[in-house]
């Protein structure tokens, strides 16, 4: 079994102290170029919607579903006996 101060030893001879300048970050670069391309491609200014689609009240529609509702859960009046 190896001592402490020999492992010790061995791990300080291979530290070195960090340069990030060392170093390219080649995944931002990626993303970079991606984003550059299609920024290069793209066509500036907003769609023009094509005239013509229904439009639906949204209110109105849920009003009558409701309306709907309660209409089937009205109960039946009972005719009286008597």
């Amino acid at each position: 079994m190896l001592a402490l101060p020999s492992l010790y030893c061995g791990a300080k001879s291979i530290v070195t102290d960090f340069d990030p300048t060392q170093y390219e970050n080649e995944y931002y670069k990626s993303v970079m170029g991606l984003i550059d391309g299609k920024a290069e491609t793209a066509q500036v200014g907003a769609k023009q919607l094509e005239p013509g689609g229904k439009v639906i009240d949204i209110m109105a529609a849920l009003e009558a579903s409701i309306r709907a509702i309660k209409e089937k859960e009205k109960p039946k009046s009972k005719k009286k006996i008597g």
